[in-house]
């Protein structure tokens, strides 16, 4: 596993596995949004992950959008990408 992502605070809370384009998901949400969106108001999504629901964990995500409280056509398609990653079935890989 890439160190970087053994480092995002994610990983410690992610119970599931997950493939490695899963993890780029969350990985760029975090780094997007910050380590502590998790602990704020995030903390569904990791929830949903746990659970099985990708694709509602997904839809979460893309609720952030906003800036300056308006809706970001860049950050838009940044979550769009994110769910699509974090919704795609792949071989999975075991979290250490």
């Amino acid at each position: 596993m890439d160190s970087r992502i053994a480092n995002m605070t994610w990983h410690s809370l992610v119970k599931v596995p997950l493939s490695s384009s899963q993890q780029a998901a969350l990985s760029s949400f975090e780094y997007n949004l910050g380590s502590g969106i998790w602990k704020k108001s995030a903390q569904n999504i990791i929830d949903k992950i746990n659970v099985g629901d990708l694709v509602g964990a997904g839809n979460e995500m893309k609720k952030y959008n906003r800036a300056a409280g308006k809706v970001n056509s860049g950050l838009t398609s940044r979550r769009n990408e994110e769910a699509s990653l974090l919704t795609q079935t792949a071989p999975t890989a075991k979290i250490t």
